[in-house]
């Protein structure tokens, strides 16, 4: 049996496709046993209680001489935005990562040469920074082949600056000191081996994020009618609902009343884009339902899935709207042009408002239902939780 440490910055209900898949894998660890593989799991929560959730007012609330230094410094980074973001980067990302690393490095034992299975660079990269132990080790990464592509889109002042040479010098310590590399896709495995030709191909693999079955519900009523379109993600740029909003209204209103969309998620620009609908009438046309446990309910009620992101690795709401055998439609990003078959399954487009608006407004023209029982077909064959894990299993038993 293969004895693997499976060690995760962060925490297995934390609401992103990283943490769903680590969970994943943990509860699913007997599945790894049965490929010859002993999975033990290191997360925040091995260590810690889970942190109740405490608003920014209320982190930055404190008494005397901490108060007082807390207010200076938020006085200061106000005035520059860059040092804004690294401190936003460095709280959010990588702290966690290094005092789960640190905290791992205490009980490790110099000499083991067990393997150890990353998913995130800066876990990894604090532990090769603290660790004397040579082992292998396996890394993955959920993006889109660039490293730091998510945060140059949700800190673009990064760009070009002190920040990000310094996260590029991470990523490369970190990478040329890994075993492997892995990817949740072939897109993107193919655009990093591009940008760092340095790395042998060899060193660098990809496996399918999967899920496990569920039984569909055929007793739902859907309304003829209507096209129910139902889009899951947090609502940021990143995710692209504003580009849905904007195809609304380069249709007329015969074309709109033919359909309904429900943005399931919260995010930063949540409450822009229902103030947007308000203005522009479409209230009654879409619908914000925030963050839900219950989303196949959702998925099932829908005769459409609908994503237009920008920036992904490998979505997993694309893969929940195929288990239930819904069609797609989203952008031609990362690894999703694999999750689709081009007008067989869905449809593949660039994150532009105009040409989803031309599908929508011929959306009678189209079988989608058929187009969802195809989509379902190849969830079934390629993205299962099974194939998922004979992947990471045959990748490794071979470190």
């Amino acid at each position: 049996m293969k004895k693997v440490d499976v060690i995760y910055g962060g925490w297995l209900n934390a609401p992103n496709g990283a943490s769903s898949v680590i969970k994943l894998l943990y509860n699913n660890r007997s599945l790894f046993e049965t490929n010859g593989v002993s999975c033990n799991f290191v997360t925040n929560d091995t260590y810690w209680e889970t942190p109740k959730c405490r608003s920014n007012d209320m982190v930055l609330q404190n008494k005397g001489v901490k108060s007082c230094i807390k207010r200076v410094l938020k006085a200061l980074i106000s005035h520059s935005p860059t040092l804004e973001s690294a401190i936003s980067i460095y709280l959010g990302f990588m702290k966690s990562s290094k005092k789960i690393a640190k905290r791992y490095v205490e009980d490790e034992n110099p000499q083991d040469k067990t393997p150890l299975f990353f998913h995130d660079i800066f876990t990894c990269y604090y532990y090769l920074k603290h660790t004397s132990a040579n082992r292998p080790i396996l890394l993955t990464l959920h993006n889109n082949g660039e490293t730091f592509k998510m945060l140059s889109l949700y800190f673009p002042c990064i760009n070009d600056s002190w920040v990000m040479r310094l996260l590029n010098r991470v990523e490369h310590y970190t990478i040329n000191k890994v075993t492997k590399i892995c990817f949740v896709a072939n897109n993107p495995c193919k655009l990093f081996l591009r940008n760092h030709p340095e790395i042998s191909p060899d060193r660098v693999h990809f496996v399918y994020n999967g899920l496990p079955h569920i039984d569909s519900c055929n007793d739902v009523v859907k309304n003829d009618n209507l096209y129910e379109i139902c889009s899951v993600g947090s609502i940021t740029s990143r995710k692209g609902q504003d580009i849905i909003i904007k195809s609304l209204s380069l249709m007329k209103p015969c074309e709109r009343d033919k359909i309904h969309i429900t943005f399931v998620g919260d995010g930063d620009k949540r409450h822009r884009l229902e103030e947007e609908c308000e203005k522009l009438g479409f209230n009654s046309i879409v619908s914000f339902v925030g963050n839900q446990r219950n989303v196949d309910e959702y998925l099932m009620k829908s005769d459409i899935f609908l994503l237009m992101s920008r920036d992904e690795g490998f979505p997993m709401a694309i893969l929940e709207a195929e288990r239930i055998g819904l069609p797609i439609i989203s952008t031609n990003v990362a690894g999703i042009p694999e999750m689709i078959k081009h007008k067989e399954t869905g449809f593949v487009i660039n994150p532009n408002a105009e040409e989803l608006a031309d599908i929508l407004k011929e959306i009678d023209k189209y079988d989608w239902k058929g187009m969802g029982e195809k989509s379902q077909s190849l969830f079934n064959s390629r993205f299962t939780l099974g194939n998922m894990i004979d992947g990471y299993s045959s990748i490794l038993k071979a470190l």
